[in-house]
């Protein structure tokens, strides 16, 4: 049984048809204004569309991740990237391991996490991190999250080539029974 089925969902000048089934990675690829955001967003309910979507699982069983990030993913002043250089300025900040919450987390979703993310890393402060360290923690934070349908929205950006053909690899191997979509 399907997941989530979609039937004839006008994007742009076409229009999709789409079944996610359980245990199959899903790449939708294509050039920059061409839906695949948008499609992101249909298919977690962000965008309403009643006729064309069959959702067999709630909303809260979708774990969605918009990786087009506006900087504000931490909420830390703009200026003080450039100050914390300058002026040797010490902030304390929330360590990687508090904000993926990895105590709470079901044991064998954190084995997973761990697959991606360095085990250096987990003690190292968020402020601390680089973009391409920032990205694979909020992957790691969305496949945390116990869902049956993870949707990562341009996960790659930000990412070195090894690090992307590692979450590709990891993301074929990832726990049975769930859908993993990803757009770039």
């Amino acid at each position: 049984m399907s997941l989530i089925s979609l039937n004839t969902l006008p994007i742009g000048d076409s229009t999709l048809t789409l079944d996610l089934q359980p245990r199959h990675l899903y790449e939708i690829t294509g050039p920059n204004g061409s839906g695949k955001s948008y499609l992101a967003r249909v298919l977690c309910g962000k965008v309403f569309n009643k006729n064309n979507i069959t959702r067999n699982l709630s909303l809260t069983e979708i774990s969605y991740t918009d990786f087009t990030a506006d900087g504000s993913v931490f909420q830390y002043s703009s200026s003080y990237y450039q100050e914390r250089y300058q002026s040797g300025a010490r902030v304390e900040s929330i360590k990687v391991i508090d904000f993926l919450k990895l105590q709470q987390a079901d044991p064998g979703r954190v084995d997973f996490a761990q697959l991606i993310l360095p085990p250096r890393l987990l003690e190292r402060e968020l402020i601390e991190l680089s973009s391409g360290e920032t990205r694979k923690v909020l992957i790691a934070k969305t496949l945390l999250k116990s869902a049956q349908v993870y949707i990562l929205d341009n996960p790659f950006t930000g990412l070195d080539a090894q690090s992307a053909r590692e979450l590709s690899d990891f993301c074929g191997i990832f726990t049975p029974g769930v859908a993993v979509v990803w757009w770039y």
